[in-house]
């Protein structure tokens, strides 16, 4: 997932986290005045760190994405077949297998079909994409185990989400 997204929210929660933490450590009145200063420093030593790999997994995240702008002229080329075949083959040999194996992968096939979208790659289309994936959901789970149908829901669900936004 840290190839296509970057979790700034929960990094941005962690530096506040600890940034209430500076705050309360001043009210301590059991420590003294180098004790509290060391903490304090201890904990702008971590937030430093945390805002420093958060600009690098961003710079990871924008080298990842131009890298796929590039790529993705040549990822549906095949002009002997209909867009929808070349879909189904993604969606069986790709999406599907992937999305049943946890819910991570779940999430990141979900993320990566967005990220297709947001590219406007040549020869893919969301609706059709879509439009195999919702009709057959009872013909796809019945072959799951319990494991592999939460994973699959998942999967789903993030993909409706980004229709419901």
């Amino acid at each position: 997932m840290s190839d296509l997204q970057v979790p700034e929210i929960t990094y941005k929660r962690r530096i506040e986290e600890l940034e209430l933490e500076i705050t309360q450590i001043a009210e301590r009145k059991e420590l003294t005045a180098a004790k509290k200063q060391k903490e304090k420093e201890k904990i702008h030593i971590i937030i430093d760190k945390f805002k420093e790999e958060l600009f690098k997994q961003k710079e990871h995240v924008e080298r990842v994405r131009a890298r796929l702008d590039i790529e993705r002229e040549h990822w549906f080329k095949n002009r002997n077949k209909i867009k929808a075949e070349t879909i189904t083959e993604l969606l069986q040999l790709c999406i599907f297998p992937r999305s049943l194996l946890s819910e991570i992968n779940a999430l990141y096939c979900a993320h990566f079909i967005r990220v297709i979208h947001d590219l406007v790659t040549p020869n893919f289309s969301t609706i059709i994409c879509y439009d195999r994936l919702f009709p057959d959901i009872s013909y796809s789970l019945t072959s799951c185990s319990e494991n592999e149908a939460i994973c699959y829901e998942r999967f789903l669900e993030s993909l409706l989400e980004t229709v419901m936004i």
